[in-house]
């Protein structure tokens, strides 16, 4: 598949498009509570069509690796890191996973379909792109997102926790401008490009 994926664009679409919330805003200051609440809106679409994208990279990696494991019984690092991590939470005390039965275990086709299962449920329960959360969704499939690139997985970190001010709180403050959360939202949406190529690498070794 050609490079940008089509999550990635769809998800600049979407980013281009939260933009007009921000009409009539200064770059530089917020004048009045209705331009703090714009600014305030613009940070929450943007995370959620963050939150998003990570989520549907990160489902088309395991539904495709997973796919041609099962028609050509080919082992790739998502289809690995797959297994290992289930078989992890098999034997986790924090995990309210169904155990396994030892003749499914002892069937790989079986125990990859239910490891699938297992996994696309907790990618439908995340909720945030915190570095935690980006781990909980890219490693269990072979991709670790400080490894892709450091940069972009820590300012989303930092995005996710001033995405968590902005949810949790009801206190209007001026300090973050249109300027700035552009800004901010444009590096993130320059930097996944490198999450784009990391999935789309893995997926074309198939």
């Amino acid at each position: 598949m050609a490079l940008p994926s089509e999550d990635y664009r769809k998800l600049r679409k979407n980013i281009r498009s939260y933009k007009s919330v921000l009409r009539g805003v200064p770059d530089v200051s917020n004048d009045t509570v209705l331009h703090h609440l714009k600014v305030q809106s613009y940070i929450l679409l943007t995370h959620a069509a963050f939150e998003e994208y990570l989520e549907e990279i990160a489902k088309r990696l395991v539904n495709e690796s997973v796919s041609n494991f099962l028609t050509t019984k080919k082992i790739n690092s998502c289809v690995a890191s797959l297994v290992a991590f289930e078989t992890v939470a098999q034997f986790s005390e924090e995990t309210s996973r169904k155990s396994i039965r030892k003749e499914v275990v002892e069937n790989l086709n079986t125990f990859v379909a239910i490891a699938k299962r297992n996994y696309l449920r907790d990618v439908k329960d995340n909720h945030g792109i915190k570095i935690k959360d980006q781990k909980k969704i890219l490693l269990s499939v072979g991709i670790d997102p400080e490894e892709v690139d450091t940069v972009t997985a820590s300012a989303m970190d930092a995005f996710g926790e001033k995405r968590g001010g902005v949810a949790h709180t009801s206190r209007i403050t001026t300090s973050e401008t249109r300027s700035s959360a552009v800004h901010e939202v444009e590096t993130i949406l320059s930097g996944l490009r490198n999450y784009d190529r990391a999935v789309e690498d893995a997926i074309r070794v198939l």
